[in-house]
């Protein structure tokens, strides 16, 4: 595992030890979550699901109204 130095301010590093014990996690831990999740590819929201299949259905809808 690869190492990284981050620079923050008091407040943010203040933020951030808040969070990490709200969550029970230590801060590293909350910082490297985080960061996955950021990273990993973005999943639609429910709305723009639906819209999706609405505009892909958008003829059939037509047909069977």
């Amino acid at each position: 595992m690869e190492s990284i130095t981050l620079s923050l301010s008091s407040e943010e590093r203040s933020d951030l030890n808040k969070r990490a014990v709200e969550l029970g996690l230590p801060a590293e831990e909350l910082l490297r979550r985080s960061l996955k999740q950021v990273l990993s590819p973005t999943k639609l929201s429910f709305k723009e699901a639906l819209e999706y299949t609405f505009q892909k259905n958008a003829e059939l809808y037509k047909r069977l109204a």
